[in-house]
């Protein structure tokens, strides 16, 4: 039966049989062993392979893949490897990684274990949002109960709370000593420390710790072959108490999902879905039944489980033009695409969302955006092109209106979370 958790301002949705199996609270050592057991030794390798299970981060990057990436880039250079486990949420409309550091902080520790005892990782380090304290304190508490750390050594840091700060590389680079800022000049297979780091979302080592008890083809059961056991998605906006976290299967559809958070889809215009880098739908454009894994088959990817539910009442633009205007500041100011590209982008779709007259902020939208795809030191500028022209198709009938000076009444503070800029990258 469903049971529904409040902790830290977080709701959360889940099932017995799931990643919170064992109670509506934080488990402590001696009840997660009666729960779940202690970690087998067996061959994860094998098990990874077999179940196909994905990282939860965004990416979706194949686990085994970069597990042995990495082994093979130690062997390599005869250097130690390390695992990093990642709960450095920048994602203002998530809060899954939360979630589980609050409530199952030992599944995700029985996950960072497996992984560095399987390609021989010396030390774990945990990276997690410096404002999130209770998940923090949860996490330390949890490591000073385990007996079966051995030689491995384990550190938590605190990391900056810009919304690029979680970026693999950015937090590799926190971790190395250095800046929260993503740098894709690293690979994978290059003979560099971060070649042989495992980076891992709090969530996919989670899923680990219940991969290693129930064996790949339990873990598989009754779901896509491309996403293989449960999925935390974080619901938004028109629901009941935002944010609320729901585990289910990437087949159930939008409209349960939705409905378990309290909202309803029918009552919707449109749907953020993938967090603030992510692509908005207008609901009449969703095929009936529509699931997380259909539209991630249709190009629509559900990254890290943001599904951000917008209002009638409420202007697409309005929203777009805030949340583009809150990436532009938190970018890295690495590039031109960044420093430059973001504010031009986001005050363009601004004079749109107020419907200035006289402007040619449409046709700077659709030039800037082109001019910035593909060109920025990271990702990020990519993500804000995506978020812009998915709402300039979602929204088209608000555009026509706006880009004639007609306000379409609809407009309000903003509905999704705009958490304020920070200064310290470190």
């Amino acid at each position: 039966m469903p049971q529904d958790i409040e902790v830290d301002g977080i709701k959360v949705v889940a099932s017995e049989a799931t990643l919170f199996a064992g109670g509506s609270t934080a488990q402590g050592w001696a009840a997660h062993l009666e729960c779940w057991g202690p970690p087998p030794d067996s061959d994860l390798l094998a098990a990874l392979d077999s179940c196909g299970l994905r990282g939860r981060g965004g990416a979706a990057f194949p686990t085994v893949r970069k597990w042995r990436a990495v082994a093979a880039a130690a062997g390599s250079s005869g250097q130690p490897t390390r695992v990093v486990v990642n709960g450095n949420e920048g994602e203002p409309a998530s809060a899954k990684d939360r979630a589980l550091l609050l409530l199952r902080p030992h599944l995700v520790i029985d996950g960072a274990i497996l992984a560095a005892r399987t390609i021989g990782a010396t030390a774990i380090t945990v990276v997690i949002e410096r404002h999130s304290v209770a998940a923090a304190t949860s996490l330390r508490e949890a490591l000073a109960e385990r007996t079966d750390l051995g030689q491995l050594s384990v550190r938590v840091l605190d990391g900056p709370d810009h919304y690029v700060a979680g970026e693999s590389s950015a937090v590799a680079s926190l971790v190395d000593g250095g800046d929260a800022k993503p740098d894709f000049a690293r690979r994978w297979g290059e003979p560099t420390a971060s070649a042989r780091t495992l980076t891992h979302n709090v969530e996919t080592l989670a899923q680990v710790g219940v991969l290693a008890r129930v064996g790949p083809q339990s873990f598989a059961k009754s779901t896509p072959s491309s996403f293989p056991g449960t999925f935390l998605f974080t619901l938004s906006g028109a629901v009941a108490a935002p944010p609320t976290v729901v585990e289910a299967q990437a087949d159930v559809p939008l409209e349960s999902l939705i409905a378990a958070a309290g909202g309803s889809l029918m009552e919707s215009a449109a749907l953020l879905v993938g967090g603030y880098a992510g692509t908005w739908i207008a609901t009449s454009q969703l095929p009936p039944g529509a699931t997380p894994a259909s539209l991630t088959a249709d190009g629509v990817p559900v990254g890290c489980g943001v599904i951000g539910v917008l209002p009638r009442s409420r202007c697409g633009l309005q929203e777009t033009a805030s949340i583009a205007e809150y990436l532009a500041r938190e970018s890295a100011q690495q590039c031109g695409p960044c420093e430059r590209g973001l504010p031009a982008i986001a005050g363009a779709l601004r004079s749109l969302a107020d419907a200035r007259r006289g402007t040619t902020a449409l046709r700077n939208i659709e030039r800037w955006t082109g001019l910035v795809q593909g060109r920025g030191a990271c990702h990020h500028p990519d993500g804000v092109v995506t978020l812009v022209r998915s709402a300039l198709r979602a929204f088209a009938e608000d555009v026509e209106q706006h880009e004639r000076g007609r306000r379409c009444g609809r407009h309000r503070d903003p509905l999704f979370p705009l958490p304020p800029t920070a200064t310290a990258w470190r």
